[in-house]
């Protein structure tokens, strides 16, 4: 919030995470935007109805992006627009990692390190 000066104009939700789904209305501005994309099963939507009304924050869903929907997202993150914490696990791990996600507590990437 405070890098963006009171919150972001709009906000791409790909996760499966209902907890970011949640958190993704109160980061936007007044006026924003929050695009919902990720398709946590059995998640449902619970919005602070007082700040979304007086903030006149518009919620959508998208279940099929375009090509340049697609370009734009790219480019946004090769300018650093968009933050994506990335976690390198090795194989040990992968049960743990796989309990995290079926609580919903990852946020962010794994990725798996093959090397060892």
């Amino acid at each position: 919030m405070e890098i963006t000066n009171g919150g972001a104009q709009a906000a791409l939700n790909v996760t499966s995470s209902e907890a970011a789904i949640q958190q993704s209305v109160s980061y936007v501005k007044p006026y924003g935007t929050v695009i919902l994309i990720g398709l946590p099963p059995q998640a449902k939507l619970h919005l602070d109805v007082m700040s979304t009304v007086l903030g006149q924050v518009t919620v959508r869903g998208s279940y099929v992006g375009t090509r340049w929907d697609t370009t734009e997202a790219v480019d946004f993150f090769a300018r650093g627009l968009i933050k994506c914490p990335i976690k390198v696990v090795r194989m040990t791990e992968v049960g743990r990692v796989f309990q995290e996600m079926s609580e919903g507590k990852i946020l962010g990437r794994y990725v798996l390190d093959m090397s060892n």
